[in-house]
């Protein structure tokens, strides 16, 4: 699909959304968009042909694809960790805060019990944290990184912040960067994620 064409199908698609709604994604295009992208007509031609509505101007539409191309991204650069980035948190905030109990993470993380239950079963089978009794309540158990957990702790940050810099790489100046990561918490506030 040419770039006329394509702006010509973004004018028809997005019509009903006003003129400040169509000017800024007919923007996006005049600049160019990535392979794949709807709105350029990139290398993809399956996403070049399919109409996707007002959906290109909606903030979710490019959270969501944002996510799942920074989950691409660090899964290659920390490849030879074998995690996730949803369990990067995890086993952060247990390698700095030791001795919190799975009800604590799963409050402090927002995920739901089973879903902590998994993570810390899955670290425990890889040596990477022990759970033991609470002192202070014989029925809790708390949780600690292994001394092998420490050290994949220290490699993960260092992988993740590598990840973090070659995803903006070339994309976005450390003033955008600054102002992206002020405008997202902006943005989650005091909202937390659904259960």
């Amino acid at each position: 699909m040419t770039q006329k064409k394509a702006v010509k199908r973004l004018h028809r698609t997005t019509a009903s959304l006003g003129a400040k709604a169509r000017a800024k994604t007919t923007a996006k295009l005049a600049v160019g968009g990535e392979a794949g992208d709807p709105l350029s007509g990139g290398a993809n031609p399956l996403a070049s042909a399919i109409d996707f509505g007002p959906m290109p101007t909606l903030i979710g539409y490019h959270l969501r694809r944002l996510q799942v191309a920074y989950k691409k991204h660090f899964m290659r650069v920390a490849a030879e960790l074998n995690i996730l980035p949803n369990d990067v948190n995890a086993i952060v905030v247990i390698g700095l805060n030791p001795g919190l109990t799975p009800a604590n993470l799963s409050m402090i993380l927002e995920f739901d019990g089973a879903k902590i239950t998994a993570i810390l079963k899955m670290f425990e089978m890889r040596g990477l944290l022990v759970r033991k009794t609470s002192k202070a309540d014989g029925r809790s158990r708390i949780v600690y990184l292994t001394s092998a957990g420490k050290k994949f702790l220290n490699r993960l940050l260092a992988l993740t912040q590598l990840a973090d810099s070659t995803f903006i790489d070339g994309r976005l100046t450390k003033t955008e960067t600054e102002q992206l990561v002020t405008l997202m918490v902006k943005l989650l506030g005091d909202r937390r994620t659904a259960r």
